[in-house]
């Protein structure tokens, strides 16, 4: 029984996916209701593969005075996207990627914002980068 539980924990970790975000680069200034490219990789994809598709979420979390590091993971703030996270591989099938275009709420608070991307229901697969919003 415990040789069954083994492979089928080997199975998952063979296929856990997590993602990063490579767009736009840490500290990019962003203007309240522009549209932004939220470029997400998916990280740890079995060679030569994408992601079954998955489902994606991206918010952003206005930090306020404090620091983006220390607001709480479990604080999204505005979702600004919810749906299918279907990466495609680069030629040289060593990444798998997507793009997504988000629009900053044009009310959104002026100064850091913590940017968010969380791919499925693990929170271990959600990958977080800081904004600058200006007016």
């Amino acid at each position: 029984m415990k040789a069954i539980f083994v492979a089928l924990a080997l199975a998952a970790s063979a296929f856990a996916q997590g993602v990063s975000i490579f767009a736009p680069a840490a500290g990019t200034t962003v203007q309240q209701g522009s549209t932004v490219s939220v470029g997400i990789q998916q990280l740890d994809s079995p060679a030569g593969t994408g992601a079954a598709d998955a489902s994606i979420s991206i918010s952003l979390q206005t930090c306020g005075t404090a620091s983006c590091d220390s607001l709480p993971s479990d604080a999204i703030g505005a979702v600004l996207f919810t749906g299918v996270f279907d990466p495609r591989q680069n030629a040289d099938k060593t990444a798998a990627f997507e793009s997504f275009d988000v629009q900053v709420p044009a009310s959104f608070a002026l100064g850091p914002a913590r940017l968010s991307v969380s791919l499925g229901a693990s929170a271990s697969d959600i990958a977080t980068s800081t904004l600058v919003i200006t007016a």
